[in-house]
């Protein structure tokens, strides 16, 4: 069993962590860390003094007009408009339409309807 053993891999029953290594209390992480955070605080305390008494500096500019009223466009496009999503147009009432009496352009008032110049068969 022994060979066994000792053919399957390194025996690692050997190895030892040194416990003075591991419980070192020396303080040199701790005086690296508190020499760091010193030194940020006194970074921050000396830019707080360098800047406390400066105003910020503002850069004025004067508006001029975007150009005359008879300028040419900035921007002219052509092309086809496409919907976002499909839409089905459907009729509250279903009926046959024999014949319809308004054109495109044609002359009317707000309160009329395209169904009063509609001509449609009695039932």
């Amino acid at each position: 069993m022994d060979a066994e053993r000792r053919t399957a891999g390194p025996d690692l029953s050997g190895l030892r962590i040194d416990e003075s290594a591991r419980n070192n209390k020396s303080g040199r992480g701790r005086l690296r860390a508190g020499l760091l955070s010193g030194a940020v605080v006194l970074a921050v305390l000396a830019a707080a003094v360098f800047f406390r008494g400066r105003a910020p500096l503002v850069e004025v500019a004067v508006a001029k007009p975007a150009g005359e009223a008879g300028s040419a466009t900035l921007l002219n496009a052509s092309g086809y408009v496409t919907p976002r999503r499909r839409a089905t147009v459907a009729a509250k009432i279903t009926a046959r339409v024999l014949d319809v009496l308004v054109d495109e352009g044609m002359a009317c008032i707000v309160t009329d309807t395209i169904s009063d110049r509609l001509r449609m068969p009695a039932h």
